[in-house]
């Protein structure tokens, strides 16, 4: 492999950037389990009151943030989205989309596990924060930041800049 002081730099910056968005994401997943791990510790010595009427509204809020959460990332990562970002700000700017995407993205997410652990505060039942805490959790896994990505994004920076001279 011949050595590309441009590529490196890119691949350089593009995985500082990684680590990153790889620590919020811990972060924020690390707080979804504590959200769980809060609400059977609080929940194991009260009794369930029936809460129904608050179901509908607590699940189809946080249907609407996991899909949204996932939604957002999936048309914040096609290629010609990333390509446009690198052809408007470089490689910086890719940087930049990525790591707002991861963060957006993971609050979107953070939000379910949060509305699981009021449910089940509201409630008094544990199965709300479990539910939604693994449905929280599956979307942040699905929705975790990955190296070769964003190295991907960071050559195609190279190759922009080099047809834009």
């Amino acid at each position: 492999m011949i050595f590309n002081p441009a590529q490196q730099t890119s691949r350089t910056r593009a995985s500082a950037a990684y680590r990153i968005a790889m620590t919020i994401s811990l972060a924020l997943t690390g707080s979804i389990v504590l959200y769980i791990v809060i609400g059977l510790v609080i929940l194991r010595s009260r009794s369930a009151v029936s809460q129904d009427q608050l179901l509908v509204p607590f699940y189809g809020a946080a249907a609407v943030f996991a899909i949204g959460s996932l939604v957002f990332r999936r048309i914040q990562m096609q290629a010609p989205r990333l390509e446009a970002v690198v052809a408007r700000r470089g490689v910086e700017g890719l940087v930049g989309h990525l790591v707002t995407t991861t963060i957006i993205s993971g609050t979107l997410v953070e939000v379910v596990g949060l509305l699981g652990l009021l449910l089940s505060l509201m409630s008094g039942d544990l199965t709300h924060v479990i539910r939604l805490g693994v449905v929280a959790l599956a979307v942040s896994v699905y929705n975790f930041p990955r190296l070769r990505a964003w190295q991907t994004g960071a050559d195609r920076e190279r190759v922009t800049h080099k047809f834009r001279k």
